[in-house]
């Protein structure tokens, strides 16, 4: 099929920055736990009053855990990602395994909306843990930057349905030719 085609040099370049980033999330959350005294980071989404600098060795290996799960999570949903743009660039961009796949990175995505609101709470209590004079702070936080990522996760799970009905529609069609 002609539109097949002049999708496949774009899915292969998708082919490979999805590699990138699912190589890349992993190894960049263990750099940053390991090298977090010496990079001089702040919390960042958390709060940025926590000065992690003066994390004990516990509470960085609490803080790598965490995110560490969560890096995972969404490395396998990008690999998921990955088996899809090369099925479109092999040409087979409505193949069960496209359509599987894509609705697998869909979940996964939709799981790390949920999973990040948790990554943020323990962190916060990871990130307060052990202070002198401070008690641990437990923060929930549910704003507009996880509502958008509800959204879009949604709309992953949405076209992953479009998605397979379009397969579904390929096959009927097949069996008239």
């Amino acid at each position: 099929m002609e539109h097949q085609n002049n999708l496949r040099p774009f899915a292969q370049v998708m082919v490979w920055i999805t590699s990138f980033a699912a190589v890349a999330l992993p190894v960049l959350t263990i750099m940053i736990w390991i090298y977090i005294k010496d990079l001089g980071v702040s919390s960042g989404t958390v709060s940025p009053q926590y000065d992690l600098t003066s994390l004990s060795l516990t509470a960085r290996l609490l803080g790598f855990v965490i995110c560490f799960i969560g890096a995972g999570i969404m490395t396998y949903g990008l690999l998921a990602l990955r088996r899809t743009f090369q099925e479109a660039a092999a040409g087979r961009g409505l193949s069960l395994t496209a359509v599987v796949n894509f609705r697998r990175f869909a979940l996964v995505t939709l799981i790390t909306v949920f999973y990040g609101i948790l990554q943020n709470t323990l962190l916060s209590i990871v990130f307060t843990m052990g202070r002198p004079g401070q008690e641990t702070q437990l923060s929930i936080m549910l704003g507009t930057p996880e509502v958008k990522a509800l959204f879009t996760a949604l709309l992953f799970v949405f076209v992953a349905h479009i998605f397979a009905a379009g397969r579904k529609a390929e096959e009927e069609n097949a069996q008239f030719l």
